[in-house]
């Protein structure tokens, strides 16, 4: 196996899905072409694959984008905004099995293209990207138990347990009706976002809503399921989620604001007994703690950073 690579910068979309395609694990939604194309649809950012060789075989793919808002290079369909982060996980380098201890190499030469580096939620095991600062933590959990009161028993006990029971009880009183897909709601899912939110994504980030239209398209690879609370003949909430291989990625969701605030937590448990339903064995609740995932048991996943000021 050779020390040193040859790279080659790809700016075509079509060479970029061909080289994406050869090289990606697809362990997660992050790694998924038609996720990704959903963004990428109608932010067309410029395109900065960089491809990586030993001698003629094709080994590795640093998938990049050059974005006028940092102004510099992030992953491919991150569309980062100068004041928010951008929306990719699991970024990572994708090599072939071998070439893990070249992934810095990848770095390097992005790092000698003079550009800007803001390359964010980096996830890998390898010891490059181990040793890189810990930007934030996603959240996962492993749906190794069979009901909803096996998951609160496994993650609350004592009074807390009782009390978080009780709440949920008093919720499940009401009279209370779960739809599954009905594509329409996504809009009252955008409306009670922002209404909740007054920094909500969905008021003014660009193509935030169509790009959340996009994850309904039958064609992808992914399976998007919406769910939608009716409590009291009224829809109180709605929540997105997206399906791929043994995963359920808790996306986004909406509660009216009128709503029970025990409301959360019910929902959740609901969202949890779906995922079951569906035999999956994972439950992603995305980056980002907010207050609460820690606390509902989820596993913490580091997500790394990269960029010029730490490497040069």
């Amino acid at each position: 196996m050779a020390s040193t690579l040859s790279f080659q910068i790809i700016k075509d979309i079509a060479e970029a899905e061909k080289f994406w395609k050869a090289l990606s694990p697809n362990l997660s939604l992050f790694d998924d072409w038609d996720f990704r194309m959903c963004f990428h649809k109608f932010h067309q950012k410029e395109l900065f694959f960089i491809v990586g060789y030993d001698e003629k075989q094709l080994v590795g793919l640093l998938p990049l984008q050059y974005n006028d808002a940092i102004p510099g290079l992030e992953f491919f369909a991150g569309s980062y905004m100068a004041d928010r982060g951008g929306y990719m996980e699991d970024n990572r380098v994708f090599v072939k099995t071998g070439y893990e201890k070249y992934i810095a190499k990848f770095y390097d030469f992005a790092t000698a293209q003079k550009k800007t580096l803001k390359l964010e939620c980096i996830t890998g095991t390898d010891p490059f990207t181990t040793s890189l600062p810990v930007q934030d933590h996603k959240f996962v959990l492993p749906l190794t138990f069979q009901t909803s009161d096996e998951y609160l028993d496994q993650t609350y006990s004592g009074e807390t347990k009782k009390k978080l029971k009780k709440r949920i009880a008093k919720i499940a009183e009401e009279p209370i009706e779960i739809l599954a897909d009905q594509w329409n709601d996504i809009e009252l899912m955008f409306q009670f976002n922002i209404a909740m939110f007054p920094d909500s994504s969905f008021r003014d980030r660009p193509y935030h809503q169509d790009i959340f239209r996009e994850f309904l398209q039958p064609h992808n690879t992914f399976k998007a399921h919406l769910l939608t609370f009716v409590v009291n003949e009224k829809k109180q909430a709605v929540t997105l989620a997206l399906i791929y291989k043994d995963t359920c990625y808790s996306m986004n969701r909406g509660f009216d604001p009128a709503a029970d605030k025990n409301l959360r937590e019910y929902v959740h448990i609901k969202k949890v007994e779906d995922a079951l339903g569906m035999k999956l064995k994972y439950f992603d609740a995305m980056a980002g703690d907010y207050g609460w995932k820690e606390r509902w048991g989820m596993k913490k996943i580091p997500q790394y950073e990269y960029n010029n000021q730490q490497h040069n």
